[in-house]
């Protein structure tokens, strides 16, 4: 009887070794387990994107364009109505 609970007891501390990172068990049997830490890095202490002072550059347009494409729509897209005789009232400009 001694030999059996030995072997229960070995067992069972062998499983206490496991968790769902190291093992098949399901995430869910994790409860009560303390949880390892994630990540070792720590916060620089700065905001996400830009940084304050430093001066950002913005592509210009150019005065000679390479190249031209003109865009003419000949129907609506929501009617299907020939609209090729009505003049354009917006138009966007852009560089690429």
């Amino acid at each position: 009887m001694i030999v059996n609970l030995q072997e229960r007891i070995a067992e069972w501390e062998n499983n206490q070794k496991k968790n769902s990172s190291n093992s098949s068990m399901p995430s869910g049997s994790d409860i009560g387990r303390p949880k390892q830490t994630q990540s070792l890095r720590t916060s620089s202490g700065k905001n996400p994107g830009g940084q304050t002072g430093h001066s950002g550059e913005t592509l210009s347009f150019s005065l000679t364009s390479d190249e031209i494409v003109t865009h003419i729509v000949s129907q609506c897209a929501c009617c299907a109505k020939n609209i090729s005789g009505v003049d354009a009232y917006n138009h966007e400009r852009k560089g690429v």
